[in-house]
């Protein structure tokens, strides 16, 4: 388990035990469940907010009854028991881009479809009038719960948003099942590509990882998220660090959470301070953190290693981002005041000239 990324492994995560797990914050990856603050893009670092819909006071917005009113004019639909098929895979090779560079090949293999599930899966098969597929959504049920997976649709009727169409599917489906809750996943604030998912319901609910509750909307507070507190505890080291003069740069780090053993430490956090003042001379990066829990910065010596063990065409646009694995070599430094940074690090250049004499 990383710092901030926590992972379970149940052997069967059917009827209530997915109902805790989402109801805990977790959400599906494969055939497991996790929790991370965070999402890392080509953008930068963003949090991840897990949302729910209660059924109970679901309702739509006009828009959105119009697109249900239309949509229900021009296809047809069925809800049934995920199974494989080739022109489904099709339209899943359409989008596979979407779901990142490890994705796997074909739909099934994504899913992980029966016999070798651990999950109820479900199914959303949207059909045009000559009965083409042209729209198909996934998602898992437990026993007061649904939690979306993923949709995909033919890029020939993206004017239609069957994507968001299929996901007001399984919403009727839940209620229509007397489900009590509806999990489409996370949005990130400050990044609007997932804020579809806000469209499907006037009333939601936001899982709080300060409290580890749900509460409702109308109490989210940006600012007080993770990526959020890290950026701005980065900046206070950002502004003394410019004071003195010491070179730094802003660093995306995607591969923070490669790092679980403790036997092998390395980099933490998927935002950092790379300070590189004779890396050089001594081969070695200079490395400031910040870290959660305990509420401190922590100065550290980074041995560079090899590129990036994945392919690293994948983030070659990303702005400001390592390509390197760091494993750890030594803390030179913790402090939870960010003044005190530039004298942590005057005392190791001063100690390695010292020593290269």
């Amino acid at each position: 388990m990383n710092l901030y990324t926590e992972a379970v492994y149940p052997r069967d995560l059917k009827g209530e035990k997915l109902d805790y797990y989402l109801d805990t914050g977790y959400f599906r990856g494969g055939q497991m469940m996790y929790r991370s603050p965070f999402l890392l893009n080509e953008e930068g670092v963003f949090s991840t907010v897990r949302i729910r819909f209660p059924m109970a006071k679901h309702s739509y917005g006009k828009r959105i009854r119009k697109l249900m009113r239309k949509n229900g004019n021009l296809f047809k639909y069925e809800i049934h028991k995920a199974s494989f098929s080739k022109e489904k895979d099709a339209l899943y090779r359409q989008h596979r881009h979407r779901f990142g560079p490890f994705a796997d090949e074909h739909v099934d293999e994504y899913i992980n479809l029966e016999p070798h599930s651990i999950f109820d899966t479900y199914e959303v098969c949207i059909y045009n009038a000559d009965n083409k597929l042209v729209g198909l959504s996934f998602f898992d049920v437990g026993n007061n719960s649904i939690a979306s997976i993923i949709a995909v649709f033919d890029r020939n009727y993206a004017e239609y948003s069957l994507g968001l169409y299929s996901m007001l599917l399984e919403i009727e489906y839940g209620k229509s099942n007397g489900i009590a809750f509806y999990y489409p996943g996370y949005f990130t604030p400050a990044y609007p590509k997932f804020d579809y998912k806000l469209r499907v319901g006037q009333y939601l609910d936001y899982y709080d990882t300060d409290t580890q509750k749900w509460q409702n909307f109308d109490l989210f507070d940006p600012q007080k998220l993770p990526a959020e507190k890290l950026k701005t505890q980065l900046a206070a080291a950002e502004i003394v660090l410019t004071k003195f003069k010491i070179p730094y740069l802003r660093t995306t780090y995607p591969f923070y959470e490669m790092w679980t053993d403790e036997q092998h430490p390395g980099l933490l956090s998927p935002l950092v301070l790379w300070c590189n003042p004779d890396e050089k001379q001594t081969g070695f990066s200079l490395i400031i953190e910040y870290i959660f829990g305990k509420e401190c910065y922590v100065i550290s010596i980074y041995e560079k290693n090899s590129p990036a063990l994945f392919n690293w065409n994948y983030y070659k646009d990303w702005k400001n981002c390592s390509p390197f694995f760091y494993s750890l070599h030594n803390i030179i430094g913790i402090t939870k005041d960010a003044a005190l940074i530039p004298p942590i690090i005057a005392r190791y250049l001063t100690k390695i000239k010292m020593v290269n004499r």
